[in-house]
């Protein structure tokens, strides 16, 4: 459980930190808070590759959690239900307003920035698990023969 904190810690303060000193919200995205962005969903997407290799099926439900807790504040901020998680997932989603570099859209980047990376967890960590799956059996012929 604490490799799990460890990744969303590792996997989201440097990035955040990055798209606040690099500019300031409400601005066009730069170049760098792009690549900030991009970087931040191939570490999670990677993280989750990993986990799916090693049978971490907790690592599943914990991005789950994280990202809907990120989908679900930045929403209910929006209609000013519960400000206090609104900011709380500003803080861990900073590094989505990057992606404003590569989307001109109205639309919220965070909460869209929230799902794209949960399918990509999902990915990585299925692709990860398909993976491992065909290594055991490939092993197990080359045991066989």
């Amino acid at each position: 459980m604490l490799s799990l904190w460890l990744i969303a810690i590792v996997g989201t303060v440097p990035f955040t930190l990055i798209s606040y000193t690099d500019g300031l919200w409400g601005e066009t995205a730069s170049v760098s808070e792009g690549i900030n962005a991009i970087v931040f969903i191939l570490f999670w997407f990677i993280s989750s590759a990993y986990m799916g290799y090693n049978q971490k099926k907790y690592f599943l439900k914990f991005s789950l959690i994280y990202f809907t807790y990120l989908i679900l504040s930045s929403l209910l901020g929006f209609i000013n239900a519960l400000f206090g998680l609104a900011i709380i997932a500003i803080l861990l989603a900073a590094p989505f307003t990057g992606l404003g570099y590569f989307i001109t859209t109205d639309a919220n980047l965070i909460i869209w920035g929230s799902v794209a990376t949960l399918v990509i967890v999902a990915i990585g960590y299925y692709g990860g698990t398909y993976f491992s799956e065909k290594v055991k059996r490939v092993s197990v012929k080359e045991m066989s023969n």
